[in-house]
């Protein structure tokens, strides 16, 4: 009768394979086979076809948490076998079969045999896999797994196969990638703060890496999302994927975004931008005049100023902030200047006096030496 009914499965598992589409998820983590040979004669049950060959991509994947259990098995002797076949089921629990911790439960079907109990043609074979449970004698018997190896033991049973042995079966591990800032991604560690000057511009680097303390991973820098916060003061900005740029004093966040394979990763990186330039006063212009310390004048003369914002103290190269500076004369000790117009130094009257200049914190000064004009030479007459 035995033989009988395996024949007529024989030819319900060339239909199955001709007509039932199956596909596998990108996610099938499970490699290696099943045993269904010590009751029976029907032997390796392939996971994957990865290990188990074959131009159908199929596969099974068990998550890495509690949850469902994915896709399907082969066997060249029964077919596909669907580890989440509808129900009803023949008893508890009444479910697929799921993780739930570290071991397996719920039910796989034979589909084969369910084709064929479908039609009556199964001999009053179900094709029912139960993950785990209790025999007659009272002992517990179930598929289990190896959180840091991903090994599986154990067994399954089939009131058709008799007992499934999983041991020879494996997930891969679950890689819990990291969005890393970095300076490359070959070595080092990521960026836990960058400090920048005013007009720096500085190339990042996005890591997806298996460690969040580690740089050493694959580059996605231009497939990543860049952004800064514009917040409290727009101190940065991005114009490139990875590139930054240092706008005006502050700090504000840099933040990074990717999806790896359906997991939404982000991470961000403080920029602290320094103003380090130096307040000076130049004759002319801003690039390219000449440094003001001390300047000569003739009563009644003006000259016009020009306030500076420059890297190099000893330079007239940089930004010309002459309108947005504070002006002032120290008018002491005998008011020898005034200042009309911002950057305008009036000479008054022959003395020496400060022009006192200052910007966003930064300060400068310099002296005016007035000498006396024509009319301060005349003749006495006695």
């Amino acid at each position: 009768m035995l033989k009988k009914i395996f024949l007529a499965l024989v030819i319900l598992i060339g239909i199955s394979a001709i007509s039932f589409n199956v596909e596998a998820g990108s996610n099938d983590n499970v490699r290696g086979w099943l045993w269904a040979g010590s009751d029976t004669n029907f032997g390796w049950i392939s996971t994957n076809n990865i290990t188990g060959g074959g131009n159908v991509n199929y596969g099974l994947n068990i998550p890495a948490n509690d949850g469902n259990v994915t896709g399907y098995a082969w066997s060249e002797n029964l077919g596909w076998i669907n580890f989440e076949p509808e129900g009803p089921y023949p008893a508890a629990p009444n479910y697929s079969v799921k993780r739930v911790g570290n071991k397996l439960e719920g039910w796989a079907r034979i589909v084969s045999i369910q084709t064929a109990s479908s039609i009556g043609n199964s001999g009053g074979w179900l094709g029912w896999i139960k993950m785990s449970g209790t025999v007659q004698v009272g002992g517990y018997y179930g598929v289990t797994i190896t959180p840091s190896s991903g090994q599986l033991k154990g067994y399954a049973w089939s009131d058709e196969l008799g007992w499934i042995d999983f041991s020879r079966a494996q997930t891969n591990p679950t890689v819990t990638h990291h969005l890393n800032i970095c300076n490359i991604c070959s070595s080092g560690n990521p960026l836990p703060a960058l400090t920048m000057n005013i007009n720096d511009t500085r190339n990042l680097r996005a890591c997806l890496a298996d460690s969040a303390s580690s740089c050493s991973g694959t580059d996605v820098t231009a497939s990543a999302s860049w952004n800064d916060t514009n917040s409290p003061q727009d101190a940065v900005s991005i114009p490139s994927k990875g590139t930054v740029q240092a706008n005006k004093a502050g700090s504000e966040n840099v933040n990074v975004s990717y999806n790896d394979n359906g997991n939404s990763l982000s991470n961000s990186l403080l920029v602290n931008v320094s103003d380090n330039r130096n307040l000076v006063v130049c004759e002319n212009s801003c690039t390219g005049g000449t440094l003001v310390n001390t300047l000569q004048m003739k009563k009644g003369n003006t000259q016009n100023l020009k306030a500076c914002l420059v890297t190099n103290s000893n330079s007239c190269s940089g930004i010309d902030v002459t309108t947005s500076a504070s002006w002032n004369d120290t008018n002491n000790p005998q008011d020898a200047v005034t200042i009309p117009f911002k950057g305008t130094v009036q000479a008054n009257k022959a003395g020496s006096e400060n022009v006192n200049v200052s910007y966003n914190g930064k300060n400068t000064s310099f002296t005016v030496n007035v000498t006396g004009g024509v009319d301060d030479w005349r003749e006495v007459t006695p």
